[in-house]
C-alpha cells in the first residue's frame, strides 16, 4: 500500500521549516555584535574577563547570574537588577542578545 500525500500538506510542511529556521535566528545574538556594546556599556562594572569590579555586581567569570535563559537574562538586563540600571530604552533587543552572545 503506497501513501500519496498531498502536494499542500508538502508545501505547509516546508513553509513551516524556513518559517522555524528564521525566527529561531532572529533571536540568537551574535557575539562579534556584542562585544563592543559590552565595552560600552559593561565593562566598567564586569572588566574584561567578567570579574566583577563593583560591590555586588555579579562575576560572570564564576558563572553568576549567567545560569538563565536568553530570554530570561533579556528581561533582567531591559529592567535592571540590583546596582546594575536597566537597558530598556538604550539598547534594541536585538543588540542585548549579542551581548549576551558576547558573555
Amino acid at each position: 500500500m503506497r501513501l500519496i500525500v498531498p502536494t499542500q500538506w508538502i508545501c505547509i510542511a516546508i513553509l513551516y521549516v524556513i518559517t522555524f529556521i528564521v525566527t529561531g535566528n532572529a533571536f540568537a545574538g551574535n557575539p562579534f555584535e556584542g562585544k563592543p556594546l559590552y565595552y560600552k556599556h559593561c565593562y566598567d562594572c564586569h572588566e574584561d574577563s567578567g570579574t566583577n569590579r563593583m560591590l555586588n555586581a555579579p562575576d560572570f567569570k564564576k558563572r553568576e547570574g549567567l545560569m538563565a535563559t536568553d530570554q530570561q537574562l533579556l528581561a533582567v538586563i531591559k529592567s535592571g537588577k540590583g546596582v546594575m540600571p536597566g537597558y530598556q530604552g538604550i539598547l534594541k533587543d536585538k543588540e542585548i542578545l549579542d551581548v549576551i552572545a558576547y558573555i
